[in-house]
């Protein structure tokens, strides 16, 4: 007994001062499968390493790790076997959710809601902290893009696409407090991506009103996302290099899933046409144009600017000339 309480303590010390000591946290996790330790107690733990060091890869391994065993339900693998046939009525998807996905009590919710706090704050701890929004985009892959995917009835889509919507308001708040750190760029880029890829190829939806509405949803966000780009581009001089790297790859994602060749979108009305013509390359020649009679003379954005403009010339006319058409 003696020996096993110094063996916890040496854990802890080591995962504390080093936590990228990947063998000191397969002993933890050995220890917990083979004592009544709290898997609580060790979500503690690994909020504290990371508390000391932001970074560690192998502390957020650790929590997902303990994740997986606190929600076995919603990360087994039947899970994602468990998709009805195409034709399949929407009460038999429900039942497939029900069956599948069983309700979460107020505690296991209000665990998830603190593991995404937890990316954000150590977002700010250490500045381009990548594996902080990996993991986050991680919860929100198996919280909500994959039973989005993989359960596309109006009852999921209608949880799953406010959860995402949620989560694309309070980065873009981040953003905005962030300009210089590209690291949750890429996490609004690719929620906003999973979003739509769910909404170009999903036949299985029989209500085409619902799935236009979503659509619309989406656009707006991505629409939202350009703009406030711009909005900090112009604040900031485009001085930050990562604003315009971010604009460019909304830019481009947007042809390449939601152009206006896409015969796969349901919401082919205004919504849809402000923003093809927001993200055509006429705009963005426009606003790189605006912004370097604005700021002629000694401007540190205005190099940048001009690489904007050099990449979107080279390779946006190739992205929507081969584009598919229904892609």
């Amino acid at each position: 007994m003696i020996l096993q309480r110094e063996l916890h303590c040496c854990h802890r010390c080591v995962v504390l001062f080093c936590p990228d000591c990947a063998t000191a946290w397969n002993m933890r996790k050995q220890t917990l499968l083979k004592s009544s330790l709290s898997l609580l107690r060790d979500l503690q733990l690994s909020r504290l390493a990371l508390r000391l060091h932001p970074k560690s890869t192998e502390a957020f391994a650790h929590r997902r790790w303990i994740l997986k065993k606190l929600f076995p339900a919603m990360f087994s693998s039947n899970l994602h076997n468990a998709a009805a046939p195409k034709n399949t009525c929407a009460d038999s998807h429900v039942r497939v959710v029900q069956e599948h996905l069983p309700e979460h009590t107020e505690h296991q919710w209000h665990l998830l809601h603190e593991e995404t706090k937890l990316c954000e704050k150590a977002a700010g701890w250490h500045r381009s902290n990548y594996n902080a929004w990996n993991h986050r985009l991680w919860i929100a892959k198996k919280l909500a893009i994959k039973p989005l995917v993989h359960f596309a009835c109006e009852n999921t889509i209608a949880i799953f696409v406010k959860h995402l919507c949620t989560e694309l308001d309070t980065t873009m708040a981040w953003i905005e407090r962030n300009v210089s750190d590209h690291s949750g760029m890429a996490f609004c880029q690719q929620v906003l991506c999973d979003l739509a890829k769910f909404c170009m190829t999903e036949n299985r939806l029989s209500n085409e009103d619902l799935l236009a509405s979503v659509q619309t949803n989406v656009l707006c966000y991505w629409t939202r996302a350009l703009v406030q780009c711009d909005e900090l581009l112009t604040l900031h001089d485009g001085r930050h290099e990562a604003l315009w790297m971010h604009r460019y790859e909304l830019v481009l994602s947007f042809h390449q899933l939601l152009g206006v060749e896409n015969t796969a979108l349901k919401c082919q009305d205004e919504t849809h046409g402000n923003a093809a013509k927001l993200f055509s390359f006429s705009k963005c020649v426009s606003f790189c144009k605006m912004f370097t009679e604005k700021n002629i003379g000694d401007c540190d954005g205005l190099p940048a600017c001009r690489r904007h403009l050099s990449f979107l010339e080279k390779v946006l006319p190739y992205v929507v000339h081969s584009r598919p058409k229904n892609a």
